[in-house]
């Protein structure tokens, strides 16, 4: 694995202190703190669907549960809105979030 992805581990829990001076780590902590919310939100929304399978779940439906602040509220949206600064919009992320955790669904139990 190469070194600035072990430091990008250690550095997404900011409460550890781990600094790095790598950008490649920076950029890929700031994407798994993001990654690390948002599958949060993606669980939470699959198990308010009425079959509580995240098939059900679509980009639409998570851009209204983002935007709910009452919805989930230990997910932090500060966090998932780093991926702007990683160049990628909201749907976007939402789109690769929601295929990836697709591919594992039945593993999840959703």
């Amino acid at each position: 694995m190469p070194e600035y992805a072990l430091e990008a581990i250690a550095m997404h829990n900011e409460r550890n202190g781990f600094v790095s001076s790598s950008e490649a780590a920076a950029r890929m902590s700031r994407a798994l703190r993001a990654s690390d919310h948002f599958s949060g939100l993606i669980v939470a929304t699959a198990l308010v669907m009425p079959g509580k399978k995240l098939r059900e779940v679509g980009v639409e439906p998570l851009m209204r549960k983002f935007r709910a602040r009452d919805f989930a509220r230990g997910i932090d949206r500060s966090r998932i809105l780093e991926v702007e600064d990683l160049g990628l919009s909201l749907e976007e992320f939402f789109r690769v979030g929601l295929e990836a955790l697709g591919e594992i669904a039945e593993e999840l139990g959703l």
